[in-house]
């Protein structure tokens, strides 16, 4: 069954290749470079969004901790008073 299925996909597919212009994959230079240039800045944007999410999840880290400090030298120092 799975042999005639892609032997199906395969005539539709290449009953279908005429129909496309001979050149479709033909990219110019200058198409190429501004394709990289834009490559170049959505990864910059990602890398930016990326560094300010591991600044905020730092930040918040480190405020967490800090209050569980707090929360426990303060258990200790009411404990010993008791």
């Amino acid at each position: 069954m799975l042999a005639r299925n892609l032997s199906i996909k395969v005539h539709f597919l290449q009953s279908h290749l005429a129909e496309f212009p001979k050149n479709i994959g033909a990219v110019s230079d200058e198409q190429g470079e501004r394709f990289h240039q834009d490559m170049n800045v959505m990864q910059e944007c990602h890398q930016v969004q990326f560094l300010w999410f591991w600044i905020k999840m730092r930040v918040s880290f480190t405020i967490k901790i800090k209050r569980d400090r707090e929360k426990l030298m303060s258990y200790l120092n009411s404990d010993a008073e008791s």
